[in-house]
């Protein structure tokens, strides 16, 4: 996972004057989250390549396509950084010349999401039994996590599609429906409080953490809004599609590369089961990161693999998709009184320098009896995110500030433990 504000340049993974680049430094020109940028150039320009160039490597084959989720706060961006990365494979898909398969959806359900898959691959339809190439994007990831029959849900279902060629699927009413060469990039938008709601820690680490690319964001970047011209968006959709039409079938991995992917594996054997959750991301860290590597070069015109395109990869999933996992996973997996202070923290991050003051977070508590509220309050400020309390009101830690107009005159007291007992009122706290 990435988490960008303040903190993430793309051209620490990508260098100039690339197609990714040249993405990047378009849609920047957006109020939203560069992290959002980069997933979702990754994940068009990818999903162009389609099935051109694989990855094979010592014990798996692997196509470029990425998919990717974006999780953030309402209004942070993540649609509209999605829908950058769609209006360019709209434009492969009636100008690219080949069948590429684009759906995108308000929100969707995974039996109209089959639907879909098979009829683009009858015989007359646009794909005429075309490998499935192309991208699916859906705008609430919690429409599609849902059953589809009482024994394989959607998310089972979305990683049987990203590992497999082919795909049979049953049902009562269609009987046995097969999907063929399948090649789908997935672009998801969701909240992390309705992720909270419908997918559990379990699923949710097991499944689409080392599959998907996501980026976490609460706040937007304090810059200038500005727009992307049609003439930008049709000539990067130019440029995914020359890099799909000079890659060959299979990435050249030097002998030195291939050699150092390998050598990998022996740095995530101590990994593996060091966080709860975790495994199944560091079993897949050296493919991971040769893929991201071979986004690079693809992103550079390149079809060879380099240690210099590992590296990056290397440093991308080190300093900014690793960290941040396990904070995701614990919120996935935390008691119902833990995430309705998760909502809380994430709605002090939205009223900013602000606040809120104590009726509406005692009203966002959702608990009536006095005894129960303060018991709530105490476990708020002993919370890790760090809350500050003052006059009534109540801060994220990065948004008080004593000279703001909300908390203008406020004296900043001694921390105290909110379990340790103390004589006086304290008119402020705050613990991390």
């Amino acid at each position: 996972m990435i988490r960008s504000t303040g903190i993430v340049d793309h051209r620490t993974f990508t260098s100039e004057d690339t197609w990714l680049d040249r993405y990047c430094t378009i849609t920047r020109r957006t109020r939203f989250p560069v992290s959002f940028h980069l997933l979702c150039g990754i994940f068009a320009m990818t999903a162009v390549v389609g099935r051109r160039c694989r990855l094979d490597l010592p014990d798996v084959a692997l196509y470029p396509p990425f998919s990717i989720i974006l999780i953030g706060t309402s209004g942070v961006g993540k649609s509209k950084s999605m829908n950058h990365a769609l209006k360019i494979l709209n434009y492969v898909a009636t100008h690219g010349g080949f069948p590429f398969f684009v759906a995108d959806e308000l929100s969707g359900t995974p039996s109209g999401l089959i639907n879909r898959w098979v009829k683009w691959q009858r015989e007359g339809e646009p794909g005429d039994g075309a490998p499935l190439e192309g991208a699916y994007t859906c705008d609430e990831m919690g429409a599609l996590v849902a059953p589809i029959t009482g024994s394989e849900n959607v998310d089972k279902f979305l990683m049987k599609s990203l590992e497999q060629d082919r795909i049979e699927h049953t049902t009562a009413s269609k009987g046995t429906r097969i999907i063929r060469q399948m090649t789908i990039s997935f672009g998801f938008c969701t909240t992390i409080i309705d992720l909270r709601k419908k997918m559990d820690a379990t699923s949710f680490a097991d499944g689409f953490m080392h599959r998907f690319l996501i980026a976490y964001e609460r706040v937007k970047p304090d810059t200038d809004s500005g727009n992307i011209t049609d003439k930008e968006v049709h000539d990067l959709a130019e440029e995914a599609i020359a890099i799909r039409e000079g890659a060959p079938n299979v990435m050249t991995i030097p002998p030195a590369t291939w050699e150092y992917v390998k050598a990998l594996k022996n740095l995530t054997e101590e990994k593996t089961y060091s966080v709860a959750g975790l495994s199944g991301f560091w079993n897949r860290y050296p493919g991971y990161a040769a893929k991201l590597g071979a986004a690079r070069a693809l992103s550079d015109g390149r079809y060879e693999l380099t240690i210099e395109d590992v590296d990056a990869g290397l440093a991308l999933i080190d300093n900014f998709l690793y960290p941040p996992l396990e904070e995701l996973v614990n919120e996935l997996s935390a008691p119902p009184k833990m995430r309705v202070m998760w909502s809380i923290a994430d709605d002090l991050m939205v009223a900013g320098r602000e606040g809120m003051d104590d009726s509406d977070v005692k009203m966002r508590t959702g608990i009536v009896s006095a005894r129960g509220q303060r018991d709530f309050i105490e476990g708020m400020l002993a919370f890790k995110i760090g809350f500050r309390h003052s006059n009534g009101r109540w801060y994220r830690f990065e948004h008080f500030a004593p000279d703001s107009p909300a908390t203008e005159g406020t004296e900043l007291h001694e921390t105290h433990d909110a379990h340790e007992p103390h004589d006086e009122p304290v008119e402020e706290h705050h613990y991390d």
